[in-house]
């Protein structure tokens, strides 16, 4: 399709791919249908068609070029070849990706010069085995320059089918464990370490480096210090799919490093930044070579607060302790105390500077010798407690492997398996949990009494009463019923006395730096702590949570809707989460107005106290709140819907009118709330499906395309929000599951559009996303405003939790072949739901030690069926 378009509006003067007469086809590289790196058109006369892709193309790792072709048969076997041109030394190493099947990776060499004459040229060649006919992708994306990024022998750890299928990329940088640290590897700038909140700057450069392949669990980076400086850009002419012929055209090697270096990075359990670094010796000379240790906090700063404190460095024998008392001194009050060590004795070290160091170690290799060295960075709240983890890591044989063994019990243990016959649907299920644990912090740590994830790594390092909710839902379906209650209950315990609920929470303070006045917003929580009942059925930790539930929700009726009409409003745009979608113009952002997505929470939340409390034998409480809510259902379903735009409005409290001229996403979110009926499905129909609107290739904008204010790349009004996307598709998938099933298709179509936008090709989550081209907006990832998990085990898997306890299996139609997920946490038990196409649907239940139940067995059935209900 994109293709057709790109050749009926002229984007291609001719088409980018020519059919030759022995059945290849030969692609022009400078004609990508998408292409990241590149600052415009490369001339070459002697080109295919006198342009290459180049520009700049290849000198940043992450440069990515993504090539649309057909092929008129099949071919078996199958090779790709590479004509380009690379004129400085070293290599270039290219990741491919053909139709979302990893090939792996292919090394450009150096041919001397820059395409400008035709003996600048050569070709290298990739056996791919057999290639269909007919319309392909091939993505490509350069891994990192360097003299060497092939992994070293050493560095190869075992095989893990979860680990592998989530990592074996080169394009993230994230390394944590879920406890305190999340590190981000790179070189300079790039280089960034946090403790919970607080950004401490480079304090460990062994963890520094480009990467080469990175997994949930660990990163192997290049690290050679040795390397000379010089430009990676590379000038491909042609790619050629092609008969395999037998024939060599792998130019030979032309550099060689003098010695190759390469790093394993990981974070563990205890917050112990490891790095086994491998030395490699490829002359034929005895080496020394000279590994440079260094860290500094003396800069660094939490959250929107400003660099100051005390600092301080120590050496104790051949170990270094850094203390910065400026990270949490409430929570810290001997500071946050870093040791520093290796396996191998260091040849000196310096300590003079406070809040800084530099250690050196030297490595003397024989020709072909390969050694490690294991270095770590230890954090604890004493100096004795970080040397103790220190000097624990530096004792295993294999810090990594260990290291790597946990991630494994993580993902078989801790957390439901999904996968399916998509891969990128099963990589994105276990990305999203890889950032579930990466993103977590706290935990006795002042406000962060409890762990808790936050929304963001790279950027909003904060706990947020809008987006924590999000996370929560995912959070709930731990097997551990006390991980995602403690997420939830850390707003609890950072509440202010009204019952508020603070926007931003660091370690240091409910009162993080705000621009508007009541300090809170939007949340969810009450409704979620409800979801973890559904699946855990824990009395005693909802029990524990009342409280601050019940009393938010008081704040809301209270304060927002004083005049008991049902309606709740907000009082600055700010507390709606969505800052630029102003209903009256910027200059009334201001103004209180009622709104269709405040009064939907305060629905859903009434709903869920009134629920806790009725669980917990509070009938008063439960009848009072569940009349506000049954008050809130039918002003929202009555005053605030538009029988003439087939929509729901925000309503101008003075002059009562709706605001008919501004169609939010927020017009969705009322059958979210479980408001709507047969009548008002077709909302759907005519807002969301249609194509001038919000249905676009990668939805769900939030504001739709006939707004005179609509702008794809804009902020709020326009980009496609995964925040505001997920209430989308929960909303729709609710509405067609229970007023209209024909709907189902195009409901499931919606949930994996969405989830496309999470993988282009390979899983992240940038905070918004253009709706027409699917590019991500923010420059930073790993952005947590949103959730997946339920979604995935709620409409793919389909397991639909009532409020009475009873379940049904009631999947959307996903167009898989299969899908099967494990260790699903209900009610005490652990479920085991699968469905093929030859199988039909089985459910199996365990209870501790019992034997496992088959308690479904339906080969009949298909997704999208009448729902299945589990007699448990």
């Amino acid at each position: 399709i994109l293709a057709f378009v790109c050749f009926s509006t002229g984007v291609f003067a001719q088409a980018p791919w020519s059919l030759n007469e022995d059945g290849s086809t030969t692609i022009e590289a400078e004609r990508p249908i998408q292409v990241v790196g590149r600052t415009g058109l490369e001339k070459r006369a002697v080109a295919s068609r006198g342009e290459v892709l180049g520009a700049g193309w290849g000198s940043d790792s992450g440069d990515f070029a993504e090539l649309f072709f057909r092929t008129p048969e099949a071919l078996k076997p199958a090779r790709i070849r590479f004509h380009y041109a690379r004129p400085n030394p070293g290599d270039v190493w290219l990741d491919l990706i053909l139709d979302s099947v990893p090939l792996g990776r292919v090394r450009l060499h150096s041919t001397g010069g820059d395409g400008t004459a035709a003996e600048d040229f050569t070709d290298v060649t990739v056996d791919i085995g057999q290639l269909k006919a007919g319309y392909h992708r091939l993505y490509v994306t350069v891994v990192a320059d360097g003299m060497t990024s092939a992994p070293l022998k050493a560095t190869r750890q075992a095989s893990n089918r979860i680990l592998d299928r989530i990592g074996n990329r080169s394009d993230k940088t994230s390394i944590g464990h879920g406890k305190n640290i999340a590190l981000y590897t790179g070189r300079g700038t790039s280089k960034r370490c946090f403790y919970a909140t607080h950004e401490l700057g480079n304090i460990f450069s062994a963890a520094d480096g480009e990467t080469i392949l990175w997994h949930p669990d660990h990163a192997l980076l290049e690290g050679n210090s040795q390397r000379p400086e010089y430009s990676s850009e590379v000038f491909i002419d042609t790619v050629t799919f092609e008969a395999e012929t037998g024939q060599q055209l792998t130019p030979e090697r032309t550099n060689t490093l003098q010695v190759v270096e390469q790093r394993e990075v990981c974070v563990t359990k205890d917050d112990v930044i490891v790095s086994r670094i491998l030395v490699e010796n490829q002359t034929e000379g005895v080496v020394t070579h000279t590994i440079h240790i260094t860290g500094d906090c003396t800069r660094s700063f939490d959250w929107r607060e400003q660099p100051g404190g005390e600092r301080q460095t120590m050496r104790q024998k051949n170990r270094v302790v850094m203390v910065d008392h400026s990270v949490f001194p409430n929570a810290l009050p001997d500071g946050l105390n870093m040791a520093i060590g290796a396996s191998t004795k260091p040849s000196k070290i310096d300590t003079d500077t406070p809040g800084a160091y530099r250690m050196q170690i030297d490595i003397r290799l024989q020709p072909g010798e390969t050694q490690s060295v294991v270095c770590a960075c230890a954090f604890e709240r004493s100096a004795e407690a970080a040397l103790k983890n220190l000097e624990s890591v530096l004792s295993q044989p294999d810090p990594i492997a260990a290291n790597r063994e946990a991630w494994t019990d993580f993902y078989t243990r801790q957390v439901p398996q999904f996968d399916c016959s998509d891969p990128g649907l099963t990589e994105l299920y276990g990305f999203r949990w890889f950032l579930l644990r990466f993103s977590t912090a706290g935990g006795d740590l002042g406000f962060f009494k409890h762990p808790v994830v936050m929304e963001g790594r790279q950027a909003y390092q904060t706990y947020c009463c809008y987006s924590a909710p999000f996370m929560a839902l995912d959070m709930n379906w731990a097997v551990d019923p006390n991980v995602g209650f403690g997420h939830i209950a850390n707003m609890a315990y950072a509440a202010y006395e009204d019952g508020r609920f603070p926007w931003y929470t660091s370690p240091r303070t409910n009162k993080v730096k705000l621009d508007h006045a009541s300090r809170s917003g939007l949340s969810l929580l009450p409704h979620t702590a409800w979801r973890h009942y559904q699946i855990h059925g824990d009395k005693r930790l909802m029990a524990e949570l009342y409280p601050a539930m019940a009393k938010n929700c008081d704040w809301w009726i209270t304060d927002r809707d004083p005049n008991r009409d049902g309606l709740f409003d907000v009082a600055h745009q700010l507390e709606t989460g969505q800052d630029d979608l102003f209903r009256w113009g910027h200059e009334n952002r201001e103004m209180r107005y009622d709104a269709v997505d405040a009064t939907s929470y305060a629905l859903l939340n009434l709903r869920a106290t009134a629920n806790i409390a009725r669980t917990l034998g509070k009938q008063k409480e439960a009848q009072r709140l569940q009349q506000a809510a049954d008050r809130s259902a039918a002003a929202l379903d009555s005053v605030l819907w538009s029988s003439d735009r087939t929509a729901w409005f925000d309503r101008h409290q003075e002059t009562r009118k709706l605001a008919t001229d501004y169609l939010a996403i927020t017009t969705f979110y009322p059958f979210f709330a479980g408001v709507g009926d047969a009548n008002k499905v077709d909302i759907f129909r005519q807002h969301l499906l249609n194509e001038d609107e919000f249905w676009k290739p990668h939805p769900v904008p939030a504001l739709p395309a006939s707004h005179p204010d609509y702008g794809p790349t804009k902020f709020w009004e326009g980009p496609s929000w995964p925040a505001a996307t997920s209430h989308v598709v929960e909303a729709f998938a609710h509405a067609a599951k229970t007023y209209d099933r024909s709907l189902l298709p195009q409901a499931g179509h919606l949930l994996r559009r969405a989830a496309a936008n999470h993988l282009q090709p390979r899983a992240d989550f940038f905070e918004r996303y253009n709706p027409e081209t699917g590019d991500g907006l923010s420059l930073f990832r790993d952005y947590m405003h949103s959730w997946w998990i339920d979604v995935y085990l709620r409409h793919i898997v389909g397991l639909q939790i009532a409020d009475d306890g009873s379940a049904t299996i009631d999947p959307l139609p996903m167009n898989l072949k299969h899908y099967r997920a494990r260790n699903i946490p209900f009610r005490g038990q652990l479920l085991d739901i699968s469905w093929s196409e030859s199988d039909g649907l089985t459910v199996i239940a365990k209870t501790g030690s019992d034997p496992v139940r088959q308690v479904v067995s339906r080969p009949d059935f298909k997704p999208g069926d009448a729902p299945v209900l589990l007699k448990l």
